[in-house]
């Protein structure tokens, strides 16, 4: 048995996440260079965190506000090679995989975590793509695929 069987509809929403970031990246020639030797060198994991926040309007005292937790994962060489290239070469978009949780349970108190019993799609692949205009510079992200609950 599933464990989205065990919710109905009204226990589930679905959260849309504008892909477009709300701030641009700013990081000097020096840091830039730093990361990129980082980047191409394979003797140290280089990790990628993804922090995820539910905010709800509580009825009542008895659900937090907020509940929150962070998926962290290491980059895989050709992911890593890639973002090198997206810093130096004017390539503009990488893979990232399993960045996020497709699904998030979130509890009336403690730690949101991430719904993993749907083992291989359990989390979501995205592509990242570096924006230039300008000097200004700014990340985008887009879903790779995508997953129809069964009650939708």
């Amino acid at each position: 048995q599933s464990f989205i069987t065990k919710y109905v509809a009204s226990d589930v929403t679905k959260v849309s996440i504008p892909g477009e970031s709300s701030a641009l990246w700013s990081i000097s020639p020096p840091t830039r260079r730093l990361m990129q030797t980082k980047l191409l060198a394979n003797d140290s994991n280089i990790d990628i965190a993804f922090e995820w926040t539910v905010t709800r309007e509580t009825q009542t005292g008895l659900a937090a506000e907020s509940v929150s937790n962070i998926n962290s994962s290491a980059l895989d060489n050709g992911t890593r090679n890639a973002l090198f290239e997206i810093l130096s070469s004017g390539r503009t978009n990488a893979t990232i995989h399993r960045l996020y949780p497709r699904f998030v349970l979130a509890p009336a108190n403690g730690q949101a975590r991430a719904v993993t019993e749907l083992n291989d799609n359990s989390f979501v692949d995205v592509n990242l793509l570096q924006q230039r205009e300008g000097e200004a510079e700014w990340w985008s992200l887009s879903q790779l695929s995508n997953y129809t609950l069964p009650f939708e």
